[in-house]
């Protein structure tokens, strides 16, 4: 809270439910209450200075993507608001059986929109940014969107499109307040998780990604399904034949053991005679 006096009056300030309520005590003893929007504020008195310390404590980004961060830090806020995450695809119908039903086509990039609030009292330059961000729009520009200070999503975003709107302006050509709003659109392949320092393995409801040989492909639960029957009837086929390898040279090795054993008793034909002579 801050307070400021001369002779006659004594002013003190403090920041309310989006307010900055100014009280007065005149040189009767007679107390009078101002109550001003933060958003209204456009000049450089004490109410932007207190205003500007209460929110020193509460420093964090709130989007950011490439070099544009709208945060708020104890010298400069930018306010966002309407958030949206949307993601669709196209189908194409079928029918069966009398019965219809529809089947993926293709996958449409997910779109992520806010609007960002731009405001002379409480961030600098409203005009440029303004125009920075509109102009950015047109270079087809990709980066990673965080929220807070997690990545959103794996694939990197374009600013597709800014448009700012609410723009006051106040005299002298200054830029009071402008409120932008943003659309980005995916422009890398999804691998389906959310981020990769925080992604986890699940059940087959989610597809999965792999890597062969440097490219990158995704699989779904019944194509994975299949390759891991494919791969196990492989293995068991291998298998078998390991053990009738394995059993062959076993009955090979008997076989040749016997043979050997039945040359060593077998009598030859000149102890055979000579048993005959001897009866």
């Amino acid at each position: 809270m801050a307070t400021t006096s001369n002779q006659s009056t004594q002013s003190w300030y403090e920041k309310k439910d989006g307010f900055l309520i100014r009280y007065e005590r005149g040189a009767d003893g007679t107390v009078r209450v101002v109550r001003t929007p933060i958003s209204e504020i456009t000049d450089g008195t004490a109410e932007k200075k207190t205003a500007r310390k209460s929110w020193k404590h509460k420093s964090k980004n709130i989007v950011r993507w490439g070099d544009f961060k709208f945060s708020v830090t104890p010298k400069d806020i930018v306010g966002v608001r309407d958030i949206s995450l949307s993601g669709s695809c196209e189908t194409e119908e079928k029918e069966s059986g009398g019965e219809k039903y529809v089947k993926l086509k293709n996958r449409k990039p997910i779109e992520f929109t806010v609007k960002v609030l731009l405001n002379a009292y409480l961030t600098e330059d409203v005009k440029g940014k303004t125009v920075d961000l509109i102009t950015t729009s047109t270079k087809g520009q990709s980066n990673y969107l965080y929220l807070g200070n997690e990545k959103l999503l794996t694939p990197r975003f374009m600013l597709t499109a800014a448009k700012a709107g609410k723009v006051t302006i106040a005299a002298g050509n200054t830029w009071v307040s402008s409120e932008i709003e943003l659309t980005f659109r995916q422009s890398t392949k999804y691998d389906g998780t959310k981020s990769k320092s925080k992604s986890k393995k699940s059940g087959g409801s989610k597809k999965k990604s792999t890597k062969t040989r440097g490219t990158k492909s995704t699989t779904y639960p019944a194509d994975s399904e299949r390759k891991k029957q494919m791969k196990e009837a492989k293995e068991r086929a291998v298998k078998e034949a390991q053990e009738s390898q394995q059993e062959a040279k076993r009955q090979s090795h008997h076989d040749a053991i016997r043979a050997k054993t039945k040359k060593v008793t077998q009598p030859t034909d000149s102890g055979r005679r000579m048993s005959g002579a001897t009866m």
